[in-house]
């Protein structure tokens, strides 16, 4: 019977446990703008580029704001590949000795590749993860939770999910064409 081993947790899971710590982490005071801005002002001086306050200031936001659409980003399409990965081994489909898919479902390739509930479950999570980053930081005085970082978090993880679609759509078409040469080639060689 296919289960969920101890490897599978740490294959699938933990990579966006690790990306929830790196968000937890970002979350406190030494991530707050003013260390960030002095990080970037620090880096800058290290090259001799010695630019003015109102650019540095601009730089250090839009690397900040950037930071989060990577960030979040990344967490939903962790969270989307666990949930993926944890179907896979459930219904038979993953072979943990060799770490590789051992068949395809019939007929339709993209099912095995992107489900609704997964997307879901991930923007979920991320949109949650988002929402308990901003109202963290309201209590830091240093810092500031704002809706609006909720919602661009929360775009970025919509964004990556939209992305997986489209590549899941676009392998499983690849998929299929291979799958039908195939059998045409073997039906013209028992002719």
């Amino acid at each position: 019977m296919p289960r969920l081993t101890i490897r599978g947790v740490l294959t699938f899971w933990l990579p966006a446990m690790i990306m929830l710590a790196i968000i937890a982490v970002e979350s406190t005071d030494h991530f707050s703008n003013a260390h960030t801005r002095e990080m970037l002002r620090s880096l800058l001086a290290w090259f001799s580029i010695h630019p003015s306050l109102r650019a540095i200031n601009k730089a250090n936001l839009a690397l900040r704001k950037c930071g989060h659409v990577v960030g979040y980003g990344l967490l939903s399409f962790l969270f989307f590949r666990a949930c993926r990965g944890t179907f896979r081994a459930l219904a038979g489909y993953y072979d943990w000795r060799t770490s590789r898919v051992t068949r395809l479902p019939r007929p339709h390739a993209f099912h095995f590749l992107w489900r609704l509930p997964w997307a879901l479950l991930a923007m979920a999570i991320t949109g949650l993860t988002a929402t308990a980053d901003e109202l963290h930081q309201m209590t830091i005085p240093s810092r500031t939770g704002t809706w609006w970082d909720v919602l661009l978090d929360s775009c970025a993880g919509l964004l990556a999910q939209i992305l997986i679609f489209c590549f899941a759509a676009r392998n499983s078409r690849r998929a299929e064409r291979t799958q039908l040469a195939g059998d045409d080639a073997r039906v013209h060689v028992h002719r």
